[in-house]
């Protein structure tokens, strides 16, 4: 606009661009890049993750990177730092980075496995506060 600003009703219809990859090439290859993908699933609360996507692109920012970081170390054996995150931002590349060494991919295995019980026990304490704060239904009378 004349002022500088961003006319955004303009933007809304302005078609996205679509980047075109085979399919073959945003699925994840190997265990450690799914495992990977399954966790930023979890944390960036996206359906699909690719071997090239990009965490910081998907939504992600320092708050989600340290949960990240957090779900990783948590493996037995696992070195793992918030800066590797940021140095190795696609899945693939931190996939990479992260099965260097031997171990490392069943380390993340356990890591995913322990994230998973996590959100299934957050979901059973919603449901049993949400049930808490339903009033009893009444009882008939017969």
């Amino acid at each position: 606009m004349p002022s500088g600003k961003v006319d955004r009703r303009a933007l809304s219809e302005m078609p996205l661009p679509v980047l075109e990859r085979e399919a073959a090439d945003s699925g994840t290859q190997t265990e450690a890049e799914r495992i990977i993908a399954a966790i930023w699933q979890e944390v960036l609360q996206v359906d699909r993750v690719g071997r090239y996507d990009n965490f910081f692109d998907l939504g992600g920012h320092s708050l989600l990177a340290a949960r990240v970081a957090e779900l990783i170390q948590e493996a037995p054996g696992q070195e793992f730092s918030i800066i590797d995150l940021f140095r190795y931002p696609a899945v693939s590349a931190l996939a990479g980075h992260l099965t260097q060494s031997p171990g490392q991919q069943q380390g993340l295995s356990s890591a995913l496995s322990r994230a998973g019980k996590q959100k299934q026990a957050l979901e059973r304490q919603r449901r049993a506060r949400s049930q808490r704060g339903r009033p009893n239904p009444p009882k008939s009378q017969a």
